[in-house]
């Protein structure tokens, strides 16, 4: 019989490292949270999302993400919300602390690549005056296998 394998001697990246974007820590999930923010906070919008932000007690940035059903099926949606969770992780780093965001798609992300919800989400965060200084190249890597080691 085989031992079972403890994930880390797997190597899933996530558990192995301890570093997944989206622990509870960083996750709005209860429904008065997303009021709250969305009640006492700030929006900036594009064409492609609107982001609120309104701070918090925590020390960290918390994210929650409202894809309504007007935008198509389950996996429409879904990958316009596995889009933007992958945008906004590349950005956590320069996110200043002690925030609650929520970020809501409008019906022309479902039709955006990649790169335009990017440019939109930048755009977006750029606006909220969240986003720390960072060197000339304004916009984190992209493209397949960006910001590895």
């Amino acid at each position: 019989m085989i031992a079972p394998v403890a994930e880390k001697e797997r190597g899933h990246p996530a558990k192995a490292t301890g570093n997944c974007f989206m622990w509870k820590q960083h996750r709005l999930t209860k429904r008065a949270e997303f009021e709250k923010v969305r009640r006492d906070g700030k929006a900036w919008g594009n064409p492609w999302v609107v982001v609120y932000a309104s701070p918090n007690a925590v020390s960290v940035t918390r994210f929650g993400f409202s894809i309504g059903r007007r935008l198509g099926t389950a996996v429409v949606r879904n990958r316009v919300r596995r889009r933007l969770r992958e945008i906004v992780r590349r950005y956590t780093e320069r996110l200043r602390p002690g925030w609650d965001l929520v970020i809501i798609a409008r019906q022309r992300a479902v039709a955006a690549s990649y790169q335009e919800l990017q440019a939109a989400m930048h755009q977006a965060l750029e606006r909220t005056g969240l986003l720390a200084e960072r060197g000339s190249n304004d916009e984190p890597e992209t493209g397949r296998g960006a910001g590895r080691v």
